[in-house]
């Protein structure tokens, strides 16, 4: 058995188990629609805009996330467009809580964004680390019970942000 077979079924597994949760906890899929708002992208800018107003170090906070997702927003969509893996809603014929903005899953754009924010933010401010840390983790698990990221797809988003935040951070010698 090939190594990305076993990783496929190992992420099925973990995807449908996950799927088992939000059966078992109606309320998982509401908070986890709340919780995948917040890797939208409004409150990414709406911190950062707000910490460039009334922070002194909030501007150079603001130049790092620009740059860092500068970055990660080429790389995400090439890695998508190259890899093509279809969304668990889609593969495996369950319904979706939300709808994709997107037909491919791998990696997790939400994910991505949401560790590169949370690194930027942490690296600037350590005393919110644990937070952003796990505000992305959850902005993360929220895809996937949402029915619209395996693990992997989690994962790997997750790679890509703070990969791209720690290159980021040392182009900007920072």
């Amino acid at each position: 058995m090939s190594s990305l077979h076993v990783i496929t079924s190992f992420d099925t597994v973990l995807f449908y188990w996950c799927q088992r949760c939000l059966q078992m906890h109606t309320a998982v899929a509401l908070i986890s629609r709340y919780i995948s708002r917040i890797g939208d992208g409004f409150i990414y800018f709406s911190i950062a805009i707000s910490l460039a107003y009334f922070d002194e170090s909030g501007m150079g906070f603001l130049c790092s996330c620009l740059f860092a997702f500068v970055i990660v927003l080429p790389l995400y969509l090439l890695l998508k467009n190259i890899i093509r893996r279809d969304r668990p809603c889609d593969r495996l014929s369950l319904h979706a809580v939300i709808q994709p903005a997107d037909t491919f899953s791998f990696p997790s754009g939400h994910t991505a964004f949401a560790f590169a924010f949370a690194t930027t933010l942490s690296a600037t401010y350590p005393a919110v680390a644990l937070v952003s840390y796990v505000t992305a983790t959850l902005i993360g698990l929220s895809r996937i019970f949402l029915g619209v990221h395996y693990p992997a797809d989690v994962f790997a988003g997750a790679a890509l942000g703070v990969t791209c935040v720690s290159l980021s951070m040392r182009v900007l010698g920072a």
